[in-house]
């Protein structure tokens, strides 16, 4: 069965989305194979990252609305593109010599908001993160770069723990990580489109940062 996504309103989705999970997995924890098939076939799916767990899908414009509707959204709020490596990040946003400095700094819990250049992604303006966890990076691997953002509901803390996860959102496949997150808060937010800007102090403090790499960041 192919969810076509991108043709179906958020309420449709999310009964064909839970269709699909039935047949193929009885539980809402999922293994990563199961995780692959079911983010290839249009669901979300929550999973660890090396910070705390997220929610992810595919890039189109009903996972954008289903994610904004599971997380009780506004809907104005663009969502994170995460992707497997550094390489992908130049299908992804136009990049430049920041950037360039910064990669070789990887793996790093660490967005960076750059200018799309991809049509998939409806934003002018896109924070794109490279996958940490070696869970998050294979489904991507198989997947390809998925819309992102923290598992929890608008303006509640973000879940660091499985457990929790499923309790709270007992209606999307999960794919659980060992709980040994390495920072257990969320991402830095850095834009790099003109000069680095601080957006958000994340995961890795921004004057770590800066004497990591060189670099002068605004805040």
């Amino acid at each position: 069965m192919k969810l076509y996504v991108n043709e179906l309103d958020v309420n449709e989705y999310e009964n064909k989305m839970l269709y699909t999970m039935r047949i193929i997995s009885s539980s809402m924890k999922v293994s990563i194979d199961e995780a692959i098939e079911l983010v290839k076939k249009g669901s979300i799916i929550g999973f660890p990252t090396e910070t705390v767990y997220g929610f992810g899908g595919i890039l189109n414009n009903a996972t954008i609305k289903f994610l904004h509707k599971l997380k009780n959204t506004d809907g104005k709020r663009p969502f994170q593109v995460m992707v497997g490596s550094c390489d992908d990040v130049y299908n992804i946003a136009h990049t430049n010599d920041i950037f360039e400095v910064l990669k070789n700094f990887y793996p790093l819990p660490l967005s960076l908001v750059m200018k799309s250049n991809n049509s998939s992604i409806p934003y002018d303006k896109v924070a794109v993160r490279i996958a940490g966890n070696p869970k998050a990076m294979e489904v991507i691997g198989e997947c390809g770069p998925l819309f992102t953002t923290s598992a929890n509901l608008s303006d509640d803390e973000p879940i660091v723990k499985c457990k929790e996860l499923v309790k709270t959102f007992s209606n999307i496949p999960i794919l659980c990580g060992d709980d040994e997150v390495v920072y257990k808060t969320s991402s830095t937010v850095i834009d790099i489109i003109e000069s680095p800007k601080v957006l958000r102090e994340g995961a890795i403090g921004s004057e770590k940062l800066e004497i990591m790499t060189g670099l002068k960041f605004t805040r």
